[in-house]
């Protein structure tokens, strides 16, 4: 009952949608961030403990979002949502935007157009993998400095780390980089064309490829391992440990893959969960975009190509709620969802291609 209070005082103040302040040099950043909703708001029914539907708005109408395009959802340190999109970076405050974009103007703070992603270090710099090479956002004066390194500056990067030690990795169409702790350079790792980057908790670095599979990277034995057979296509377009240590892979056209003791090469093993005609209650497609895990519930969020899959129950082929978009107010209005972000008060938020 105490969760149902809960959720049921978040409806309240998102209808309401008045926020009294925004001074966030002033205020905290994530409890204004909590009454706010990006692209979905889930309404629970006291229905056995289960959720009835789902109730889904844009924050496109309420500021002047520039683009339909979004690729990648963070949230920074201090609660800010980043919003990578086809048309500039977007900051969200919860009540307006700051578009960071190639101007003419103001040289201080343009970057590529084609923003993929961002990731913060520990000095809070924003880090910006855009279709031409990376960038970095010092927050503190609101410059952004350009990267220059051979291929890495004329690289599409889709994926940055920092991770627990100080490393920052960069994976691009070009090859995946490492920057170690105390180095002002980048060095190439691999020429492959890099998807993901994701640090686990025994800090091992897992890096997801187009189509030449999975590695993990293993920085006490400064050693990489692979994984082989996974999916026909050997696609890892994206990574996610879960909050029981589970990985999950997201492929490009294989479905959904959760391994099994990935760090035992004798007993490893994987299951898959594909689309399946005729069932329903099977993904909806296997192309995957995203995975997010909603820290009310324990249930991960797929993104994919028609829509949102949530996982219910792993046995057989997999059970899961899909939602597809509808043309009712509330129903998701779009059905590629590009990214998942559970942000750090327990709300979820989508961003689509279109929608």
């Amino acid at each position: 009952m105490e969760y149902l209070l809960k959720m049921l005082f978040f409806a309240n103040i998102a209808s309401n949608l008045k926020v009294e302040s925004m001074h966030f040099a002033h205020r905290n950043c994530e409890y204004i961030l909590g009454v706010i909703y990006l692209l979905c708001f889930p309404v629970w029914l006291w229905a056995d403990n289960k959720v009835n539907t789902y109730h889904f708005k844009s924050i496109s109408t309420s500021v002047n979002f520039p683009t339909n395009e979004v690729r990648k959802l963070f949230q920074d340190s201090q609660g800010y949502i980043w919003i990578s999109t086809y048309n500039g970076l977007l900051r969200y405050d919860g009540y307006s935007i700051v578009v960071y974009k190639p101007d003419g103007v103001n040289h201080g703070r343009s970057i590529d157009s084609f923003v993929n992603m961002v990731a913060e270090d520990k000095e809070n710099n924003l880090w910006i993998g855009t279709h031409n090479g990376l960038y970095v956002l010092h927050k503190e004066t609101d410059e952004i400095e350009k990267i220059i390194s051979p291929l890495l500056q004329v690289s599409n990067v889709e994926s940055i780390l920092y991770a627990s030690n100080g490393d920052l990795w960069v994976g691009s169409n070009k090859g995946l980089f490492r920057r170690k702790a105390g180095s002002r350079t980048f060095d190439c790792e691999k020429t492959m064309d890099i998807k993901s980057v994701v640090e686990d908790r025994k800090g091992q670095i897992w890096i997801g490829t187009w189509e030449q599979g999975l590695l993990r990277y293993n920085p006490q034995e400064e050693m990489y391992y692979t994984y082989e057979g996974i999916n026909p296509g050997n696609s890892a377009h994206v990574i996610f440990q879960d909050e029981a240590g589970n990985i999950w892979i997201g492929t490009w056209r294989y479905g959904l893959v959760k391994l099994i003791n990935p760090y035992d090469p004798e007993h490893f093993s994987f299951k898959t969960f594909r689309n399946i005609k005729g069932n329903s209650h099977s993904l909806l497609d296997n192309i995957i975009y995203a995975i997010a895990q909603d820290k009310n519930s324990g249930k991960l969020w797929i993104g994919s190509r028609s829509g949102v899959n949530i996982l219910e129950d792993e046995s057989g082929d997999g059970n899961f709620t899909n939602i597809v978009p509808g043309n009712l107010q509330g129903d998701l209005p779009f059905n590629e969802v590009n990214s998942l972000l559970c942000s750090k008060d327990g709300l979820m938020w989508l961003g689509m291609l279109g929608g």
